[in-house]
């Protein structure tokens, strides 16, 4: 059973064979998207175990590293190149593909563009702006959202609604004072709580939303100027 029903879907897709053969996942939630996952390649698999098709799968798991070596991807396309095929499906998971960087990803560009029969690619991302174009563009891109509780109290959450979409350019300057009391580490979980609420409500028309979120909570962790993140989430394009 899928945690997501998106999954089921996908799921759907690959009995009726009109899958794509690559997949990013975006996501809130990493561990619960993992598991529907593994769990889309037992069932397109046919199978109730993901040994049973070790044979045919290869993954780079999520680490503490800050990015895919090179020598790691190239390592995932050498198996596909000298192992024999033996399952219905021959599948690579990365989980965490926005760690690939120019040079790592330009290994598996290959297979992204000449992509061979039965072999799918499936990426897993909890940030996908940082996931470089050349890899997003060759891949199918499915929001996969999981429920969480949101813990915003309701001041907090009434800032934030006023301030991402209610707004307007020439009132930024009285529109960033709201947050003048608040630390960087007082926003950033504002801001996180406030994409949980997002999630939870699963609404595509505030993906635009939830991506700039994700970013201004990347650019405040890397201790970028406050004032400067705040004028990206009002007047950032996507």
């Amino acid at each position: 059973m899928y945690i997501n029903e998106r999954f089921k879907e996908i799921n759907e897709e690959f009995d009726g064979n009109k899958n794509s053969h690559s997949f990013i996942f975006y996501t809130n939630d990493f561990d619960n998207c993992k598991k529907d996952v593994y769990t889309l390649i037992k069932n397109i698999n046919n199978v109730d175990n993901l040994n049973k098709i070790s044979s045919d799968l290869q993954i780079i798991e999520k680490s503490d590293k800050n990015k895919i070596l090179k020598e790691e991807v190239s390592n995932l396309k050498s198996f596909f190149q000298t192992t024999s095929y033996i399952n219905k499906y021959r599948i690579y998971v990365i989980e965490e593909v926005h760690k690939l960087n120019p040079s790592s990803a330009n290994v598996i560009l290959k297979f992204l563009e000449e992509p061979s029969n039965g072999i799918i690619a499936f990426f897993i991302t909890t940030n996908l702006d940082s996931v470089l174009p050349t890899i997003k563009s060759r891949c199918q891109t499915i929001n996969v959202f999981y429920e969480i509780n949101n813990e915003l109290d309701n001041n907090e959450f009434d800032l934030i609604e006023k301030f991402l979409y209610n707004s307007k350019p020439y009132d930024i300057f009285n529109a960033k004072k709201l947050f003048e009391k608040y630390e960087r580490t007082d926003l950033i979980n504002m801001f996180e709580q406030y994409l949980n609420y997002l999630y939870k409500k699963l609404n595509e028309k505030d993906i635009i939303i939830i991506r700039k979120l994700n970013r201004a909570i990347t650019l405040l962790n890397k201790n970028v100027n406050i004032d400067y993140v705040l004028d990206y989430l009002m007047l950032g394009s996507e």
